[in-house]
């Protein structure tokens, strides 16, 4: 975009020229990691940031650019997907298509104060409806084929936009949805003015953070419409209206603004409003008229309810099967949520703010306990054997051997992340030294624990096999923040387990840990996380 090309009069009204255009990366070939996918070869680009990128009533995208400005290959103006912005590459419905227009978005207005408010169209009128710009026009000769609706919104804050993957699970939507927005947040918007790096260097991690969180977050699609092909991915099978909480409560972590959404009327046009939205359902009948109007009128005039002055798509890789190389991408998220929560000292605060927690919170070891009717199995099976034992002989034969941990109050609990919203999750987490999980989304959340602290995953068992494996273990060890540990590597490959066959998991064998085991770890874990104390005592 050419910010500041006026076309200048003293006394009349200036006129801003908004162009259309696109900075993108691109893979060739496979990912690598656990997983060896490759991303789809029809598929233009990975990851894009578009600026003045628009969306028509039909649902479609439009990229207003002048032919002449850019050379755009024949591939890119009709039949090739631009990017994929799902979670995990399963079917088409992620492909992004873009269309191109030969013309720019123009602004008038007669002064600084004005224009400001032209662009300050953010903020939500109401639940339903986003403000109105009513000053936005294109070329003369284009008016017939592109125009502004009665409803036009320019977003002038970044968005971030994606298809939805399993969102029923929250583990599903942190590293293989929300890891897509912070990929794109870290890759683009230090290029933008108000983000860039000589901007923000400056600046303390507080302010940074809080420049941040000043986006928005789009949902393509409404989850709860089955009647879409292959639309079942968004929630992948978890409970619908579930799916739509989750979704809200794990990108609201991320963002100061309403979360955003896709949405269809009863005309058949798309527009966007606040999540939850739902499509009206049309019948049949509905169906083919619009079908047969959209055929009939391919030259008809693209009418245009929403542009987006930044606006970020794409998808690189699933972060739930591998997060090697990607770590920044779990340290960014991790300081927006305590940024969000105002969890306080922020992780990279400096040293005496550190030894100020340590000093004041008690020693928190935390069991989970996942609910029995998991689909997947995989609990641990003696939670409450594990939780008595080491409460016991750490208070009686480790702490009073330590000056400077012997006062401290000690918290060993078991807990459910069913019963705790994600916000509860991530102010809970804040405080725990050491996490002893099962496998699953269960252990994704200790990506938000402080430095310097514990993460022991219990092993993946199964009787046929009689064996029992690290699991998941090998994809949160890429977590810069927790050191991760195998119990398999604390007592040893051979583990007692629970035959307890399921409809998903007809192999499942509960994994039973060894209390006297993951004591001798957890004393030295201990010693090793509080030891900063010491030289005050």
């Amino acid at each position: 975009m050419v910010e500041g090309f006026f076309d200048n009069n003293k006394d009349e009204k200036k006129i801003e020229r908004n162009y259309g255009n696109f900075q993108c990366n691109k893979y060739y070939y496979g990912l690598g990691g656990i997983k060896n996918e490759e991303y789809p070869m029809g598929t233009l680009f990975t990851l894009c940031h578009f600026e003045n990128l628009c969306m028509n009533q039909k649902g479609e995208f439009i990229l207003p650019i002048l032919e002449d400005s850019q050379p755009l290959p024949t591939s890119m103006h009709r039949d090739n997907p631009f990017v994929y912005a799902q979670g995990r590459f399963e079917t088409k419905r992620g492909n992004i298509m873009i269309k191109f227009i030969d013309d720019y978005i123009t602004t008038e207005y007669l002064n600084e104060e004005e224009k400001n408010k032209l662009y300050a169209r953010d903020v939500l009128k109401d639940s339903n409806n986003m403000k109105t710009v009513k000053s936005f026009f294109s070329k003369e000769e284009n008016k017939k084929k592109f125009r502004f609706s009665e409803n036009f919104t320019y977003l002038s804050d970044p968005v971030f936009s994606l298809y939805r993957y399993a969102a029923g699970n929250v583990g599903h939507l942190l590293l293989e949805n929300l890891n897509i927005v912070m990929q794109l947040m870290i890759n683009f918007l230090p290029k933008i003015k108000n983000y860039s790096l000589n901007n923000l260097n400056h600046l303390e991690l507080n302010t940074k953070l809080d420049i941040l969180l000043n986006n928005h977050i789009l949902f393509l699609e409404d989850l709860h419409d089955l009647k879409i092909q292959d639309n079942w991915i968004a929630s992948y099978h978890y409970n619908l209206f579930q799916s739509d909480k989750f979704s809200n409560d794990v990108f609201s972590l991320v963002t100061k603004k309403p979360i955003l959404q896709k949405c269809r009327n009863e005309k058949g046009n798309f527009f966007i409003s606040t999540l939850p939205c739902r499509n009206a359902q049309l019948t049949e009948e509905q169906e083919d008229k619009i079908n047969i109007d959209n055929d009939n009128n391919i030259k008809k005039e693209n009418v245009i309810d929403i542009c987006f002055k930044n606006f970020f798509i794409g998808m690189s890789s699933s972060n739930f099967l591998s997060g090697y190389g990607k770590e920044h991408i779990y340290t960014l998220m991790r300081d927006l949520m305590y940024k969000k929560l105002n969890i306080k000292p922020l992780p990279n605060s400096i040293d005496e703010e550190k030894l100020h927690i340590l000093f004041k919170k008690p020693i928190h070891i935390a069991i989970h306990k996942k609910s029995i009717n998991s689909r997947h199995g995989e609990i641990i099976w003696n939670v409450d054997e594990l939780t008595e034992y080491l409460r016991s002989n750490l208070e009686s034969e480790f702490l009073p051997k330590y000056k400077y941990l012997k006062d401290k109050e000690l918290i060993i609990e078991s807990i459910s992340l069913d019963s705790m919203t994600l916000e509860e999750q991530v102010k809970y987490f804040s405080n725990v030294d050491i996490y002893i999980s099962d496998q699953g989304s269960a252990s994704y959340i200790s990506l938000v624990m402080r430095d310097f602290t514990y993460l022991i995953m219990a092993p993946i068992c199964f009787y046929q096999q009689k064996r029992c494996d690290r699991g998941f273990t090998k994809v949160l060890t890429a977590y810069n923040n927790v050191n991760v540990l195998s119990y398999l590597d604390l007592y040893g490959a051979v583990t007692d387990c629970n035959k307890r066959i399921l409809p998903y998991a007809p192999g499942n064998c509960d994994p039973i840990l060894n209390p006297q085991a993951l004591f001798r770890a957890i004393k030295g874990m201990l010693k090793t996380r509080y030891a900063p104390l010491i030289k005050y005592y």
